[in-house]
């Protein structure tokens, strides 16, 4: 039987990892993820990730951050304590977790949001102003990502810095190896 989860999405909030009775380290966090060819409608998706990967996430992940993660559907039933009825949650178990574009980039991204919603709230009140980007595309080189066998990835160049809400072509992304996949060090 095959259970195997690949998502690419944004992350909604930093990680904030949390440790066991036990001294085991994990992280609860979601990604926002635009459905398939609807671009107005997103899912968000429940992950954990535990240990070694839980540590690497809260370090290096941020509110915003497009990420790519391989995992494993897992189901969990509880008692509610309000309703006493029974209740089942879905979260993604985290094998491999894979920043997808530079701290930087994030940074200088979600600054533009805030500085975008800033002049908006004085302008404007409560109103956002949203825009369609249905019909804008980014482009990602994977030109020096190595797929087979390989032990390490490139970072890709991401074309977020024109186009912050972009929708990416992720099919590619199916046959790369994520495995032992490691963070620049960055400035």
């Amino acid at each position: 039987m095959i259970n195997s989860v690949i998502l690419v999405g944004r992350l909604t909030a930093t990680p904030t990892l949390a440790t066991t009775s036990n001294g085991i380290s994990y992280v609860r966090f979601s990604l926002a993820i635009n459905r398939r060819g609807n671009s107005d409608v997103t899912d968000f998706i429940n992950l954990v990730a535990w240990r070694n990967t839980a540590d690497y996430i809260s370090k290096y992940a941020t509110k915003g951050a497009l990420v790519a993660v391989e995992g494993e559907l897992h189901s969990n039933t509880y008692t509610s304590a309000t309703t006493n009825s029974t209740v089942r949650s879905f979260d993604v178990l985290v094998n491999n977790f894979r920043l997808l574009e530079s701290r930087q980039a994030s940074q200088n991204r979600n600054a533009n949001y805030s500085n975008h919603n800033s002049e908006n709230f004085a302008t404007k009140g409560f109103t956002p102003n949203f825009q369609n980007h249905a019909n804008q595309t980014s482009e990602i080189d994977f030109s020096s990502v190595r797929t087979s066998n390989s032990s390490t990835i490139s970072s890709p160049i991401l074309d977020d810095e024109v186009n912050p809400v972009a929708t990416h072509d992720v099919d590619s992304l199916f046959d790369m190896d994520f495995s032992g996949a490691k963070i620049p060090d960055e400035d």
